[in-house]
């Protein structure tokens, strides 16, 4: 949960308190006020916000307010400025726009260095009849009891606050880690807190700090006007140190003292002297107010840092002739402080968060928008963020982690279960190897089966053939064979039958001659001393399935083609000569 705090930052004293909406008011909570840094604060405007952010996050710290996440802030600077108008009752956005359009007629500035800001006041009203009540006022004339009537317009009080002002709050937000919900005026927020009072008459509100005083006029809880001035506390403070010997440094301590009456010890004549300014500054506004509209202040109530400087309220009766008193000391408005003058110091701080009029910058506001939060320049839950992503990423991190082990143990199963189907199938393995193997010898049969059964038939389809062809007469003496050529040393009793041989052998099927030696004539060794002719013969073993021999020779040594073989003509014509 968000922890909010409201911050009134001064250029001597800045204010920090609790405070939550109580009906139409506030409550304030914890609080406290501490020096403002020398140097860091400049009407109102941060002009160092490290330095600032440290000395505030360190006070939050000494007073347990360590987990602050979100600030609201009480702008009080005399570089904004205010301007009462009187405009048709139209729409918030309607009304936004028309005094935008208008706003340089408002304000003779360069507008596009200001925001512009507003709050409706109320009614504007007519006089319709007036009389005397009986009474008369401080003047001695009668006082006149008034009637009035409503004109159908409006009164609104525009503010316009440099940018540069109001950047310098989320500069600070940046540096304090702070998320910056809302930036309200002193003067609105004084007057939001006071405008339901139910105190009669013409009422002069005076805020009194150090460096300014703002005077708000309620007439029957009814906004009359405002006014503002650049001094306050500061006119007694600073002498006060000078004369006591002190240094700036000391100022928080000379504080303290001036304020508290049983520590002060200035001189009644002293104290109005170095009041005078804030006194008859006092008093003009209340004679402005009576001269310009015709309005007698019926009381004055102090508040602030500095309200109950020495001699100041006791000051003021004197010159004003006015009834002053301090609003912890009024019945009606007591509530509001809870009768406390520790807490009056912080009304217009604490009551920033009842209707601000939001001066937050829009560059701010748009990246909020966008974003929803910027962290670094302010955050819903400045240090919430953080912790939201460190336990995201931790989250992540460990659900990543899960992933990592779940899947781990998915990959071991699935290992298991290929092992476990391995094992099941090493049978069906085994077989395969087995069938591969016999394959692979199955097919080394079949290439010796072929190699054996190419050439070794084409020998066999010829011994077949010549057993059962080969002519009576021939005897073959000598055969040598391998894998394509067959020879023969062949045996006849002449020359014609040489020449039947070789007519027959041109016509089988398993053998194609390719040569066929002279014959020459020996003599027959056995007994009968007979003459043979004996010659060979080489032929190539047929291819399978096709004919060695598709011509035929005739015994006279032609083939069938007309050819003539000049072999056998030879052989015959030397075997004739031979045998004259």
């Amino acid at each position: 949960m968000a922890q909010v705090i409201n911050l009134q930052a001064g250029d001597r004293i800045s204010l920090v308190c609790r405070a939550t909406k109580k009906g139409n008011g506030v409550s304030i909570n914890e609080h406290f006020f501490f020096p403002t840094p020398i140097g860091t604060v400049s009407d109102g405007m941060i002009s160092e916000p490290d330095a600032y952010a440290k000395a505030l996050t360190q006070e939050l710290a000494n007073h347990g307010m360590k987990n602050v996440t979100e600030v609201n802030v009480c702008l009080a600077s005399g570089k904004t400025a205010t301007r009462e108008v009187v405009l048709p009752k139209l729409k918030d956005k309607q009304l936004a726009s028309l005094i935008k359009s208008n706003a340089d007629e408002y304000f003779p500035v360069d507008m596009s260095q200001y925001k512009l800001s507003y709050t409706v006041i109320g009614d504007e009203e007519e006089v319709v009849a007036s009389k005397s009540d009986g009474t008369e006022d401080k003047d001695g004339k009668a006082a006149a009891k008034t009637t009035t009537r409503s004109t159908g317009k409006q009164r609104v009080l525009i503010k316009a606050a440099p940018k540069e002002v109001l950047n310098s709050y989320v500069s600070l937000s940046q540096k304090a880690l702070f998320h910056l919900r809302t930036i309200d005026s002193a003067q609105n927020a004084l007057y939001q807190a006071l405008k339901n009072v139910k105190l009669q008459g013409t009422v002069m509100y005076v805020d009194i700090g150090s460096v300014r005083m703002d005077c708000t006029f309620l007439k029957d809880g009814k906004f009359v006007m405002q006014r503002s001035f650049t001094y306050g506390g500061d006119e007694m403070i600073i002498p006060y140190i000078e004369r006591q010997g002190m240094t700036e440094e000391n100022y928080f301590e000379a504080f303290l003292e001036l304020t508290n009456p049983e520590k002060n010890s200035i001189e009644k004549d002293l104290a109005e002297d170095l009041l005078s300014r804030c006194v008859s500054s006092i008093t003009r506004a209340a004679d402005y107010l009576r001269t310009t509209k015709n309005m007698q202040v019926d009381g004055i109530v102090l508040l602030g840092t500095c309200a109950h400087l020495p001699f100041l309220r006791e000051a003021i009766q004197e010159q004003s002739g006015i009834d002053v008193a301090f609003i912890e000391n009024i019945k009606e408005t007591a509530p509001l402080v809870n009768g406390s003058a520790d807490l009056a110091r912080y009304l217009s701080c604490a009551s920033c968060i009842i209707d601000s009029i939001n001066l937050t910058p829009d560059a701010y506001l748009a990246n909020k928008a966008k974003k929803g939060f910027t962290f670094g320049g302010g955050t819903s839950d400045s240090f919430m963020v953080p912790i939201i992503i460190a336990v995201v990423l931790v989250a992540v991190g460990v659900v990543l982690g899960l992933m990592s082990v779940l899947g781990y143990l998915s990959k071991k199963q699935e290992l298991a279960n290929i092992q476990t189907e391995m094992e099941q199938l090493k049978p069906a393995k085994d077989a395969y190897d087995a069938y591969i193997s016999y394959q692979q010898d199955s097919d080394s049969l079949d290439v010796i089966k072929n190699d054996a059964g190419g050439n070794n038939k084409k020998l066999r389809d010829f011994f077949e053939e010549i057993e059962a062809k080969m002519p009576s007469d021939l005897l073959v003496m000598d055969a040598q064979c391998n894998a394509s050529t067959v020879t023969l040393t062949c045996q006849c009793q002449d020359l014609d039958g040489v020449a039947n041989v070789i007519s027959d052998f041109r016509k089988f099927e398993s053998i194609e001659i390719t040569n066929v030696s002279v014959p020459t004539i020996s003599l027959d060794k056995s007994e009968t001393g007979e003459k043979t002719e004996n010659f060979t013969i080489t032929a190539t073993l047929a291819p399978d399935g096709s004919a060695a021999n598709p011509q035929t020779a005739s015994s006279d040594g032609t083939t069938s083609d007309g050819t003539t073989d000049s072999s056998t003509t030879d052989t015959t014509t030397e075997s004739d000569s031979s045998a004259q």
